[in-house]
């Protein structure tokens, strides 16, 4: 199930058990400036992107009193995989089994007993950005191109960047640019993201999370005849690595930004299958 890496068979966190306290400590010495950046989306109906077959969000609000004060309250409904968020690693399985071998029976209507997000906590370490569409002299990647081995080892010889047990990878495509309000819907009909040829990278690294700002993180349409989405069983079902889809990585490209403290905080949902997030990396 899970190649040559080897897990606990509790395991319900995947790579994010490489994220020690030392990962912790190493990883807040790279603050330097005090500079924010914040790599989430906002969360609204309209203006971002929204996937087609999931339900935009929906925000409401009421007053009431309390004494002479009146108190003003929200109210928002939304899939966790509509906007910047994370993949719980009960999000994707093949066959009868999810990640670590346990059964996909404990997925249910009422969502997932085991490898919930819930069970991820927060998450803090060294982030990496591979700006690969700056690396290839564009603005944004092309539809469907596939980022393989040859072009993240490239990308990480320009930036004088190396990846550690434990990191962070995050990978700029620039796709989030081409996002239309007038055209929504363009957005979805594929995208560039990485190829399978990318775990030889992935692998040799052995990453604990990995984030994209595009849809899929994966390239769309898939190099796979057999699986539309045959990277996420790779690393999601196979390896147990979380990812983050839909991220704003313009600011850390703009200043090229490369290597930061990364903080994430999933929604501590029970039994949840997947998370929005709002990523924090600080350079």
């Amino acid at each position: 199930m899970t190649d040559n890496i080897n897990f606990r068979r509790k395991n319900e966190v995947g790579m994010l058990s490489l994220i020690q306290p030392k990962t912790i400590v190493d990883a807040a010495k790279l603050v330097k400036s005090g500079r924010l950046y914040s790599l989430a989306l906002p969360i609204r109906a309209k203006g971002v992107p929204q996937f087609p077959t999931r339900r935009a969000p929906f925000h409401s609000a009421s007053t009431y009193q309390m004494g002479n004060a009146t108190i003003a309250e929200d109210y928002i409904s939304t899939s966790t995989h509509n906007q910047t968020h994370i993949d719980a690693l009960a999000h994707v399985w093949k066959g009868s089994k999810l990640f670590n071998g346990f059964s996909s029976n404990n997925v249910t209507t009422r969502g997932a007993k085991r490898c919930s997000i819930d069970k991820a906590g927060p998450i803090v370490t060294r982030g990496v950005l591979l700006d690969i569409a700056r690396y290839k002299k564009l603005d944004n990647l092309e539809r469907g191109y596939a980022i393989n081995d040859q072009d993240l080892f490239g990308c990480m010889r320009e930036e004088n960047i190396k990846i550690s047990p434990g990191d962070a990878l995050l990978i700029r495509t620039g796709w989030i640019r081409t996002f239309d309000p007038k055209e929504p819907v363009n957005f979805f009909r594929g995208d560039p993201g990485l190829a399978i040829k990318a775990l030889k990278v992935i692998d040799k690294s052995r990453v604990s999370v990995i984030g994209s700002d595009n849809y899929s993180l994966e390239v769309d349409p898939s190099e796979s005849g057999t699986a539309k989405i045959p990277l996420h069983l790779e690393l999601i079902w196979k390896r147990g690595i979380h990812l983050i889809e839909l991220m704003n990585l313009e600011e850390l490209s703009k200043d090229k930004v490369w290597e930061f403290l990364l903080v994430i905080t999933p929604l501590p949902i029970s039994n949840g299958l997947g998370s929005p997030v709002a990523p924090v990396a600080i350079s």
